[in-house]
């Protein structure tokens, strides 16, 4: 089991940074930059299947090259952080992955493991997939959810600049609860926190993988309008 492979509880997850991006808002010398301005020198790939029908150059072989020749470390982990997890204890009652679920595994887990140990070694770390908005994407809303609640520093890297982890929440919040501030004292009322965890299940429902979607629906439903890219 993961929890048998390493002993956590000397370790300070405080200390540790982790970034996100989404490929589609850059241009390949532009993505490079962007890495280079917010000090990363590993990129985790966590799409499930790494290619691109509108982005090729994003592609696994090509975008782990153009990277070696930036001194950039390519990692692809769809195993571990991949969105497209369809065992069946992995899906919800609905037939999507279900986050919550998919994050006990050892998979997941052992992945956390590795990151964790790069990062220890002194790399800066990127989860990278497609999607430009991080709040539509499992890097955020599975992945990065994860480190965050382990005490790690996340940022997602956008075009219009860098965003915590907290103000992402903040978005989630907004999303499915815009009006959280205007409840009547009549009504039953629930905490931030058990807000939250219902805003990322109602986020889960709507970006999760399912078992109907083909290489075609998946991008018509969410990332096709933001550049093209698989899960």
């Amino acid at each position: 089991m993961w929890y048998n492979l390493v002993n956590t509880a000397n370790r300070d997850e405080m200390r540790m940074k982790l970034f996100t991006i989404g490929y589609s808002a850059y241009e390949r010398e532009e993505f490079a930059g962007t890495l280079r301005m917010n000090g990363i020198d590993c990129v985790i790939d966590v799409r499930s299947v790494a290619a691109s029908r509108y982005r090729p150059e994003y592609d696994r072989a090509a975008i782990g090259k153009f990277l070696s020749g930036q001194g950039v470390r390519y990692e692809h982990m769809p195993e571990e952080f991949g969105a497209r997890q369809m065992k069946r204890e992995y899906l919800s009652e609905e037939g999507y992955t279900d986050f919550e679920k998919y994050v006990l595994s050892d998979s997941f887990r052992a992945g956390y493991e590795r990151v964790w140990q790069m990062t220890e070694a002194g790399k800066t770390c990127v989860l990278m997939c497609a999607e430009k908005d991080p709040v539509n994407c499992h890097r955020a809303v599975m992945a990065a959810r994860y480190f965050s609640e382990r005490g790690w520093t996340v940022i997602h890297i956008t075009p219009d600049g860098n965003e915590t982890h907290e103000q992402l929440e903040m978005r989630l919040l907004d999303l499915y609860f815009p009006n959280r501030y205007q409840l009547s004292m009549l009504d039953e009322e629930k905490s931030s926190d058990e807000l939250l965890a219902e805003a990322y299940k109602e986020q889960n429902r709507k970006i999760g993988y399912r078992k109907e979607d083909g290489n075609a629906s998946v991008y018509h439903r969410i990332h096709e309008n933001n550049g093209g890219g698989l899960l």
